[in-house]
């Protein structure tokens, strides 16, 4: 009878296991480590034999029957535990795999144990099985401490894989964000020497940038059915600080995690298994989402409801849990979008476009306007500028001061948001809206009579409204 498992070709099928990036696939052994009760982990990664990882921690180490599981798919001393960030039993051989072609694990308890798991030589065996835990004298590279493991990877051999591995900046970015909260507490984690603080995604840690952002509303809690009793679900969201960062330069914001970091980040046991647009229902994802952000948070007997995969890097949730979750999760999302652009607004700096300048240049060749005094102004000034303290439902205002024409923006209109996203992108038809907008105000403020005047404001309040219908609000 044919054997259950083709062993040679399901290794194969292993290493293409689909991880995110090199960050979500070595998180899998410092998973290991934290369990195994470890304070400090460090990595390593060099050119050295054409690519060699090592993952090295102070944990409590393995015995040989632990051990001789630990390389086994499915072999697990901790199967189906549901206190730590693995119970699964595939960790460390799938995320091994997936780097390189050979992975050996040293552990010891005053004593050294090694055991190795090479494809190559798995592959050319007729019954291929793993070699047995061997006792070794104590390796130079390996450090003496009373206890701990280390996880070499070696015959990195994929150029896409090193590729990511090289990446070394957007590596640290995503291990402090997945171990934000064990970073926080007692873990130190170094990578290549650099060691990583705590990364938050939502901001609410002041120590990140010296700024922090604020949390919108209460913690949203859901008890669902778990076992014999109840599982708890918890959301919170938090507003980024517009004002203060928005004049950030586009690299500070990426650096910084703040672009393109819309998005749920979806906690499981205190470990971030997912990062996305998770639970937002219809809501498309626009630019102004960068600024708001939500967490989404679970004990692992919860697994059944968000469906974890095995490489802990994904969700499927499931129908019930969908319904739960997002009508709520949809529905602040669209009020904070709605918040940010308001602030965007609202914060937008007094501008003097290049169409404001030409206008001011071609304004001698218009008839003069009157002061109050009823004496002709001469080199009359154009100028934008937001008025928050507009509670109509007019786009825009126009005010002669003094010698300048000012056109006021209500940051309440729906189009206002949409016309400084668009200013700021630039463009012909911006410019073409910008000159529209100055010359109906110019021709508002020429009208002398009182009825030519009543009639631009009937105008300009119906123009704002049917315009704020055709943009569906």
């Amino acid at each position: 009878m044919p054997e259950l498992v083709d062993v040679r070709n399901f290794l194969c099928s292993v290493r293409e296991t689909g991880y995110r990036s090199f960050a979500h696939a070595i998180a899998e052994l410092v998973d290991n480590s934290i369990q195994a009760d470890a304070t400090q982990v460090s990595i390593r990664m060099s050119a050295d034999e054409g690519g060699r990882i090592a993952v090295v921690d102070n944990g409590t180490g393995m015995s040989r029957d632990s051990l001789r599981t630990a390389l086994q798919f499915g072999g697990s001393t901790r199967y189906g535990d549901r206190n730590g960030s693995g119970r699964f039993g595939m960790g460390l051989p799938t995320s091994s795999l997936s780097l390189a072609r050979r992975v050996d694990v040293y552990t010891w308890r005053h004593v050294v144990l090694h055991a190795f798991l090479d494809v190559d030589e798995l592959r050319s065996t007729r019954r291929p099985r793993l070699p047995e835990p061997k006792e070794i004298p104590w390796p130079s590279f390996v450090p003496r401490t009373d206890s701990g493991t280390m996880v070499v990877l070696s015959k990195c051999d994929q150029a896409g894989r090193l590729d990511n591995v090289a990446r070394t900046d957007q590596t640290i970015f995503e291990l402090r964000r997945i171990f934000r909260y064990p970073l926080e507490q007692r873990l130190k984690l170094e990578l290549n020497g650099a060691n990583l603080s705590a990364f938050d995604p939502l901001f609410l840690n002041a120590q990140q940038i010296g700024t922090c952002a604020a949390q919108y509303g209460p913690i949203l809690e859901y008890r669902v059915p778990a076992g014999q009793g109840s599982g708890l679900i918890q959301v919170r969201f938090s507003e980024l600080p517009v004002r203060a960062w928005r004049n950030l330069s586009n690299i500070e914001k990426q650096t910084l995690g703040i672009s393109r970091g819309a998005g749920v980040s979806v906690v499981r046991n205190r470990r971030e298994i997912a990062y996305g647009w998770y639970f937002l229902g219809a809501k498309r994802r626009e630019n102004y989402d960068d600024w708001w952000r939500c967490e989404v948070s679970f004990a692992p007997d919860l697994d059944e409801y968000f469906r974890v995969n095995h490489t802990k890097q994904q969700i499927s949730p499931i129908a019930a849990l969908d319904r739960l979750l997002t009508p709520d999760i949809e529905n602040v999302a669209r009020i904070l979008n709605s918040r940010v652009r308001q602030e965007f607004v609202a914060s937008a700096q007094p501008r003097r476009p290049e169409s404001a300048k030409a206008a001011a240049i071609r304004d001698k060749y218009l008839p003069s306007l009157l002061s109050p005094e009823n004496t002709p102004l001469r080199d009359l000034q154009y100028r934008f500028e937001i008025d928050a303290t507009m509670v109509d439902n007019t786009f825009y205002r126009a005010e002669l001061q003094g010698p300048e024409i000012a056109v006021f923006l209500n940051p309440h209109h729906p189009v206002t948001s949409r016309f400084l996203a668009a200013k700021g992108a630039g463009g012909d038809a911006v410019h073409l809206c910008e000159y529209l907008l100055l010359a109906a105000a110019r021709a508002e403020l020429a009208a002398t009579s009182s009825k030519a005047r009543w009639w631009f404001r009937h105008f300009r309040t119906g123009w704002s409204d049917t315009l704020a219908t055709f943009l569906g609000n």
